[in-house]
């Protein structure tokens, strides 16, 4: 049974200066002690070896796994994740060679992929595990500082779980054995979202410890962590510009978004997890062990969308700061662009009159302008999803000599909820500014937040529940 120590590199160094002998002394990559610069030495007890342990040791570690397997794989070890600032086990893969992730819809990395192929299997302590949506592990639901080290297996050999064409992405949690001494991690961070104005928290817990018994050593290990993060994404977008020269402001000169629309979402994005084992070493060649894992998430949020249409009866326009942004250009009497067809012949023939044709007129696009009395189709997508899954396995490992039995169990399920309620609504907008350039892109200045209130709405088409489980 090999272990691991959790002593930082400040204790061994403490150790070096007092043991003066031992300052010429080297150590293997298998933790053996060789003297080689005092060669008349006396020979140390090897009880009183001096072994270096932090992030060296923990490089050492990933090299060795990549040495030693007959297929191509690439690892990481804890030292290693929990170094970088990478909140979930997604993220942390993204340092792998090979492995590529991308963006969300909930803007956090996920999707991962090896060498470019969506058909990864994802296994947890070497089980396979699933969600309801799909054969894989939702990486990103499993936070890093939950794992002891991560292989990525880009090639297939007997031994793995058939079924993943890309590779195989094994998640190995902490264990008691892992550790030595009796330990306890508290690890905390904080995010600042600007546009939400809030701090996103992100805690964990770890306690693990190990006894000598009359039955044997047994070691118990707890790890949990918590996450929230609110979010606030908007998206403005300004299409089929048209001539102002017509109904219903009837104003030459101008050029004017046809459909002003804004969509933006928010809400929260929350996680759960919680995972323990023991191991009870009952004779040197009998290990027991019993293990498991529990993961939440929830995304509840909210799309609020407006899709407003200046150019609708009773519309007028006030208020227009001119632009320096102008075209020349052919009108049709509805204010739009002429549309040009070609026959097979590739004869052009023109949507305008002889009149327009022949006048060409200059059409800008101003700063900023208020409208008055806007028709505003808006709609609201709630949505509250839920997802949860949970493992619970055990065993015994057997190893005597050149017998090695291995009985393993496992029991796992994963749930997934959703609640998307839809309401297509409508009103009329007293007022609403538009201002064509603010730091890139377009802002749009309602007053008394109408497109945020219930006041004044109808039901314009329909009012859809869809509940998934």
């Amino acid at each position: 049974m090999k272990k691991q120590t959790g002593f930082v590199a400040a204790v061994s160094v403490i150790a070096l200066v007092a043991s003066v002998p031992a300052w010429g002394q080297s150590t293997d990559a298998g933790g053996t002690v060789a003297s080689d610069t005092l060669a008349d030495a006396p020979q140390e007890n090897t009880e009183d070896a001096i072994v270096v342990t932090g992030i060296r040791r923990s490089l050492e570690r990933a090299a060795d796994i990549k040495r030693e397997s007959v297929q191509v794989v690439d690892a990481i070890v804890a030292q290693d994740i929990g170094k970088l600032p990478d909140p979930t086990t997604a993220a942390a893969l993204q340092r792998v060679p090979g492995v590529q992730v991308s963006v969300n819809r909930n803007n956090e990395l996920g999707d991962v992929r090896v060498r470019g192929l969506p058909d990864v299997l994802t296994t947890v302590n070497g089980r396979e595990v699933f969600s309801t949506i799909g054969r894989n592990f939702d990486l990103q639901d499993m936070p890093a500082e939950a794992l002891s080290r991560v292989n990525v297996f880009k090639s297939q050999t007997a031994e793995l779980t058939e079924g993943g064409l890309a590779g195989v992405i094994d998640l190995q949690l902490n264990r008691p054995f892992n550790f030595r001494d009796p330990t306890v991690v508290l690890g905390g961070r904080a995010n600042y979202g600007d546009r939400v104005d809030k701090i996103n928290p992100q805690f964990s817990l770890l306690a693990t410890d190990r006894w000598d018994t009359g039955i044997g050593e047994i070691g118990a290990l707890i790890n949990g962590t918590y996450s929230k993060s609110d979010y606030y994404r908007a998206s403005t977008v300004l299409f089929q510009r048209r001539s102002t020269n017509t109904a219903p402001f009837n104003t030459p000169g101008y050029v004017i978004p046809g459909i002003l629309q804004n969509f933006p979402q928010q809400g929260f994005i929350e996680r759960h997890q919680v995972n323990g084992a023991l191991q009870w070493q009952a004779s040197p060649s009998l290990e027991v062990y019993a293990e498991g894992f529990y993961t939440y998430f929830r995304d509840r949020g909210s799309r609020n969308g407006a899709n407003i249409q200046p150019f609708t009866n009773g519309t007028t326009i006030t208020d227009v700061t001119p632009g320096t942004s102008c075209i020349n250009t052919y009108v049709r009497s509805n204010g739009n662009n002429p549309v040009i067809q070609t026959d097979a012949e590739g004869e052009k023939s023109w949507t305008l009159t002889p009149a327009q044709l022949a006048n060409p007129v200059e059409l800008c696009q101003p700063e900023s302008m208020t409208f008055a009395n806007l028709v505003s189709n808006q709609t609201t997508q709630a949505r509250d999803l839920n997802q949860r899954n949970k493992q619970f396995a055990g065993g015994l490992k057997y190893e005597e000599g050149r017998l090695n039995a291995v009985l393993d169990v496992a029991y796992q399920t994963s749930k997934y909820e959703l609640q998307n309620i839809t309401s297509d609504i409508g009103q009329r907008l007293p007022s609403l500014t538009v201002t064509m350039d603010v730091d890139g892109h377009a802002e749009y200045t309602v007053p008394g937040d109408a497109l945020l209130s219930r006041d004044n709405l109808y039901i314009r088409n329909a009012l859809i529940q869809n509940f998934t489980e």
